[in-house]
């Protein structure tokens, strides 16, 4: 069997990566450290990334919702069924409003960075 068999170089690549990633874990995790005053541990600095992300991607997601979808025909005219409709982006066409959710702009195009404005702005 290990005359037919092919080795893909990407794997072993993310072999070496998955190694890497488990022995720094593990270092953070068990290892005895002698903390520097005015320093944080391995440990303690792995904690604290893990919570801004986690906070990061909790807070506009779950929490602000809103700042998805920003429309000024809905905040206008307030009453109207029409405008709701029209100018709603959660649930309705959508026309006229905006965002400053990153995912949600770079939701209809793919990344927007990627590609130069004058190709944008001429799709």
């Amino acid at each position: 069997m290990d005359r037919w068999e092919v080795l893909n170089k990407k794997m072993d690549r993310w072999e070496g990566m998955k190694k890497t990633i488990t022995e720094t874990l593990e270092g953070a995790m068990h290892e005895k450290e002698n903390r520097i005053k005015g320093s944080l541990t391995s440990f303690q600095f792995f904690l604290i990334a893990t919570i801004s992300s986690f906070a990061y991607y909790i807070v506009p997601n779950y929490l602000f919702p809103s700042i998805s979808a920003l429309s000024f025909i809905c905040w206008i005219w307030r009453d109207s069924i029409t405008a709701q409709i029209i100018g709603s982006g959660r649930n309705g066409l959508g026309i006229g409003s905006f965002s400053l959710d990153w995912t949600v702009i770079s939701g209809y195009l793919g990344n927007p960075l990627v590609m130069p404005f004058f190709t944008l702005d001429n799709l």
